[in-house]
């Protein structure tokens, strides 16, 4: 059976699906609806939903057929008319089956023929109801974004000895097997170094690979800087339109919907084409996948902005130098100061421009993404996964981090979303923290070009 490409919007009483499925029968379509759930067929075609709320069949459901865009559009009553579904608009979401295990997940989630590797338990359905809970019990749970915490030694290291890695650790032996790509792919030497040690070796590199000369360089000759940093990106005009709609309304929701931003027909396909799964998280794993989410995006905003929206050959190699998560495995489990503080020091480490108030600059781009919640994180990752997808080796970081991301954020609380940008919006990264003696170096700059 192949699965159809599909829409999907509501109003006040209906949830409307479009389904595109060209050259079918229209009297062999048969529809199931039932609670949440929603199910079409016409062969080839079966489309199962999960809604984030309950539908009814009665008198006022329908559908018709357009023989010439082969668009199936199904209105389907609200059980509670005027209820709004949140996250209608995360197509993969939808997607996910019954509640299951699934049975090939240690081979998905490690190597098959380590012995060592783990499982990873997947629920493959939960309800999105008002009081459903999201990524299990541990979600509902108060993080505090600002607390720091140490790394425990075995953190990602089973009894056996095995370093686990990628989201969620839930990876082990991949990078292993590439051992002479890994150079092209992350700056760690190898993966069997535990947590504690990537980060000292990812430290070290940092403090080898600042260069005085181009950080003067580029604060003398910032032109063409201040260009990139007077650029407009998307995300701006829509949190200010996002702002707007809010203020007029009693009750502000966490985020918009994808009535809101709707998401373009490339990013519906990659939705779709992701797989059906939901992931058990402990809550210091959640914390840090969180936190490694900030670290990502803020990459993904740097380039975004030097390139103004377009993409270039550079564009997978500059997202991962700048993601301590990508090229180093790092594994975060402190506040939101540690990574924006890791996050500043690789822009001023690596990239073409390293410049102070670019790197200040990006930080608030990644402040108004978050603002903007899961359905602009996921357009974000969406991009970021397209980006490594088309760059040879790269794209093996889609397999260890942006697929799983890309799936989780559509599950994620939007509460905790919401929380942790408020905690990004307080946190500020001095120069003086940062180290490299900074403002001394701009003073001489200063000093150097008046004697000339």
């Amino acid at each position: 059976m192949l699965t159809p490409s599909f829409d999907t919007e509501q109003n006040d009483e209906f949830v409307i699906i479009t389904i595109k499925c060209p050259y079918i029968k229209i009297s062999d379509v048969e529809f199931f609806i039932l609670g949440t759930e929603f199910k079409f067929h016409c062969n080839p075609y079966f489309l199962r939903l999960n809604l984030p709320g309950e539908v009814i069949e009665d008198d006022r459901a329908k559908a018709s057929y357009d023989v010439n865009t082969g668009n199936v559009v199904v209105h389907l009553p609200k059980k509670n008319p005027k209820e709004h579904f949140h996250g209608l608009g995360l197509l993969t979401k939808l997607l996910s089956g019954k509640a299951t295990v699934s049975s090939d997940t240690a081979k998905r989630s490690c190597d098959p023929t380590n012995p060592n590797c783990k499982p990873l338990v997947e629920v493959l359905d939960s309800s999105d109801g008002p009081c459903a809970r999201d990524n299990g019990a541990v979600e509902e749970e108060e993080f505090d974004w600002t607390i720091e915490q140490k790394l425990p030694e075995d953190q990602a290291t089973s009894l056996l000895g095995t370093v686990h890695y990628g989201f969620a650790n839930q990876y082990c032996g991949v990078l292993a097997k590439l051992q002479q790509e890994i150079p092209s792919i992350v700056d760690v030497p190898s993966d069997r170094l535990v947590p504690q040690e990537r980060r000292i070796a990812r430290i070290t590199h940092e403090e080898s690979s600042f260069s005085a000369d181009h950080y003067i360089a580029d604060y003398m000759e910032d032109e063409q800087i201040h260009l990139v940093m007077k650029f407009q990106p998307e995300w701006v005009n829509q949190l200010k339109q996002w702002i707007e709609q809010t203020n007029s309304v009693s009750t502000k929701p966490f985020e918009p919907d994808n009535t809101t931003f709707p998401f373009t027909s490339d990013e519906k396909y990659q939705m779709k084409n992701l797989p059906s799964r939901e992931f058990l998280l402990d809550k210091a794993t959640l914390h840090s996948v969180y936190l490694g989410l900030v670290d990502i995006i803020f990459a993904f905003a740097y380039n975004h902005r030097i390139n103004e929206g377009e993409d270039n050959v550079e564009a997978a190699w500059t997202i991962c130098k700048l993601s301590a998560t990508l090229s180093w495995l790092e594994e975060y489990c402190g506040s939101v100061r540690e990574v924006m503080y890791c996050c500043v020091r690789r822009s001023l480490c690596y990239p073409l421009y390293r410049h102070w108030e670019l790197s200040q600059v990006v930080l608030q781009d990644t402040r108004q993404i978050f603002h903007l919640g899961r359905h602009k994180l996921l357009q974000c990752l969406l991009k970021v996964h397209k980006i490594l997808s088309a760059s040879e080796p790269y794209y093996i970081l889609n397999n260890l981090f942006i697929t799983d991301y890309c799936v989780w954020i559509q599950h994620a609380s939007p509460q905790q979303l919401n929380k942790l940008a408020e905690a990004l919006d307080v946190v500020a990264i001095t120069k003086a923290e940062v180290g490299w003696e900074l403002s001394e170096l701009e003073t001489a700059a200063k000093l150097a070009a008046l004697t000339v």
